[in-house]
């Protein structure tokens, strides 16, 4: 399977977003502030879970975070796509473009 790989920046932005859609803004004496915000600063360890789930359900869908989930990857010598293919150093579309050419 080829990999998108992005940078846990992103990830926790989308995640965020995810959050922030899927929940209402909470209300606290006339203030707004947003659900991924409140979860953070309220329970960093569930934040942290959940964001592990959310990763997990990224990399089923061809999506890994750098530095996170990755490091069974490897990175295509031609063209830099991510494959968790380890058989050669080249992704099967590179590879099938060499033997083309030869």
């Amino acid at each position: 399977m080829e990999y998108q790989v992005i940078k846990e920046w992103v990830a926790q932005e989308q995640f965020d977003d995810y959050i922030d859609e899927a929940t209402p803004e909470v209300k606290i004496l006339g203030m707004d502030y947003t659900p991924s915000a409140v979860l953070k600063e309220v329970d960093p360890t569930a934040y942290r879970l959940v964001f592990d789930e959310f990763a997990n359900h990224l990399f089923e869908d061809g999506t890994a975070i750098e530095d996170y989930n990755d490091e069974n990857l490897i990175e295509c010598d031609e063209c830099g796509i991510y494959t968790d293919d380890h058989r050669d150093t080249l992704c099967k579309d590179c590879d099938k473009q060499g033997e083309e050419d030869a």
